[in-house]
Parts: C-alpha cells; structure tokens; sequence
C-alpha cells in the first residue's frame, strides 16, 4: 500500500501499472497484489480506507476539542474541521503527504460527483461535515447546496496538494498561513449569499 502511494503521488494514478506497485514493494510477483486486494482499484479502495480511517479518528478528537471551547459551532469552525485533520496528519506524516497528492488525483479528474466518488470509498466523513453545517449557512435549496459544498471540497484537496509539494510544507509560521488562510477561504465559500442571479437559474 505504502509502495502504490508513494508511485501514484509521482507519477499519477493513471500513470502506475500494477507490475511497477508489485516492484517497488520489493515482491516477487503480482499474485500478492491480487491475493491481498484483488486488482489496483481494491488497493486504491484499500489505501483510502486506511487514511479515511486516520482523518475521522483525528476529527473526532478536534471536535471535541472545539466544543469544550463552545458548544455552537461556527461556519469557520467546520471548515476548520474539514481540512485541520488533514493538516495535522500531513506534518506528523510523510507518507500522508504522499495520500493528499493521489487524493487529489482522485477527486480533481474523476468525472463522478464528489459524493458518489466518495461513497464508493465508504466515506462518512462528507455526511458529518454536513450535518454540522445544517442551519449555519444560507437557507438554499439542496441542489445549491449541494454543488457549493463539493466545489469548496474541490479547492480544498487542490490547495492541500499544492501545498504539500512545497519545501517546508505542513511545517512552521508559511505553513500555519496558508492553513488559516484555506480556512477563512473556505468559510467564505460556504457562507456567501446566493445572488439573485444565481438563485434565478439554481438546478431544482
């Protein structure tokens, strides 16, 4: 797994061949691929897994964190909660910086929506990103809503990749910048009033 992410953060999933992941894992052939995950979409589902895994148990504990601060939840502090995960297991993590990159990758040139993506990967964590927000943003329709909320997770996976490229990156006083900034950004997204022009022409 560690050997399929370290290949598809350099060179792109599309890009990595099961033989060149049985090779860097220093195995001798394909069967234990296979024997353990099936073909390379089971080993990608696998290692989604595995992180999705890491970043709700750090959720969890942020959460708890936040609320012994102040119960109410703000809008900054669910975007806070979306990407400080993220963040914290990327500075504690190299190989976590490695899953940020194939996440992107994933998310940024898949032609499915955000949700149904990561429903194959039985993310939870979008369903409670969710629910925290009921009531904290602008009153729109769930379509709106909808398509708001994944363009913002977009951005987000996008910047963190970026991010992640960087020398230095996830470390020190830049670091903690781009974080608060990303937060703020993605307050901003979701908080912002629809324009009469947006709700004249919102999909139902």
């Amino acid at each position: 797994m560690l050997a399929a992410e370290r290949l598809f953060a350099k060179q792109g999933i599309a890009n990595v061949s099961v033989r060149s992941i049985v090779l860097e894992a220093g195995q001798k052939n394909e069967s234990a691929l296979q024997y353990h995950f099936g073909n390379r979409d089971g080993l990608i589902a696998a290692l989604h897994e595995k992180r999705n895994h890491q970043i709700q148990e750090e959720r969890a504990k942020i959460l708890i964190e936040l609320q012994a601060v102040d119960d109410d939840l703000s809008v900054r502090n669910v975007a806070y909660l979306m990407v400080r995960p993220t963040f914290q297991l990327a500075a504690r993590d190299r190989g976590f910086r490695d899953y940020i990159t194939v996440f992107a990758h994933l998310v940024l040139f898949s032609s499915q929506k955000l949700t149904t993506l990561l429903a194959r990967y039985e993310d939870t964590g979008v369903d409670e990103i969710k629910a925290h927000l009921k009531g904290l943003v602008p009153p729109i329709n769930e379509a709106l809503f909808a398509i708001r909320f994944e363009n913002t997770v977009r951005f987000a996976t996008l910047s963190m990749s970026r991010h992640a490229r960087e020398k230095g990156a996830f470390q020190g006083p830049s670091a903690e910048f781009f974080f608060n900034n990303l937060v703020d950004t993605i307050a901003a997204m979701l908080a912002a009033e629809p324009s009469p022009e947006t709700l004249a022409i919102v999909p139902d």
